[in-house]
């Protein structure tokens, strides 16, 4: 949490288009947002710091979204985060693995999009037990 108790949400999303649209959802419920357009690049920024949750797209240039969760899961510093999956592709039999807690469809509706994203902030983070 950043010091004025608001929640950080990093999306990863390459097309800018929703990527404004989830930024714009997201801080108008509070939330502290920053982005990123590749799974390079989310790497990078959970590096610099650490977000409360994740929306990520699983089709990415330069690096997949399944691969960014297969680095995440497998460092100890960032396997307690919890991800929200989001691809027009089909919902993958994955989803609850390595700390996916979601899957959201595009296109999806933005009021599925908040509650999914509350039940994910309401389970216990993993580094913080």
């Amino acid at each position: 949490m950043t010091s004025n108790g608001a929640r950080t949400v990093l999306v990863v999303e390459d097309e800018p288009a929703i990527r404004g649209l989830l930024c714009m959802v997201l801080e108008a419920e509070d939330y502290k947002v920053t982005t990123a357009e590749d799974g390079e690049d989310a790497l990078d920024q959970v590096q610099h710091e650490k977000p409360d949750a994740i929306l990520l797209d699983l089709m990415l240039p330069k690096m997949d979204g399944w691969a960014v969760i297969d680095s995440l899961y497998h460092n100890s510093k960032t396997d307690g985060i919890p991800i929200i999956t989001v691809s027009a592709g089909p919902r993958y039999k994955h989803v609850g693995e390595q700390n996916v807690k979601g899957f959201l469809s595009k296109p999806f509706d933005l009021d599925t999009l908040m509650v999914v994203l509350e039940d994910a902030l309401k389970l216990p983070r993993l580094d913080a037990v």
